[in-house]
């Protein structure tokens, strides 16, 4: 199961660091998301960033583009 299908667009903080994902990231559906962590994943490409994200922390990650 994605675990990202459980949270919805009022969602304020994510974080899915160390969690194996090794695809893109879609963040479309979290319009209040402010905080992301996604460290130590295989995430190549984080698409739809939303505002008002402040804060993305995506070390040990082997991310190509946002």
């Amino acid at each position: 199961m994605d675990i990202l299908k459980k949270l919805n667009k009022n969602t304020k903080i994510l974080n899915i660091s160390n969690c194996g994902i090794k695809r893109e990231l879609s963040l479309l559906e979290f319009e209040n998301l402010e905080e992301l962590y996604c460290d130590n994943n295989e995430i190549s490409n984080i698409n739809h960033i939303v505002q008002p994200l402040k804060l993305l922390s995506i070390s040990g990650s082997i991310l190509r583009n946002l």
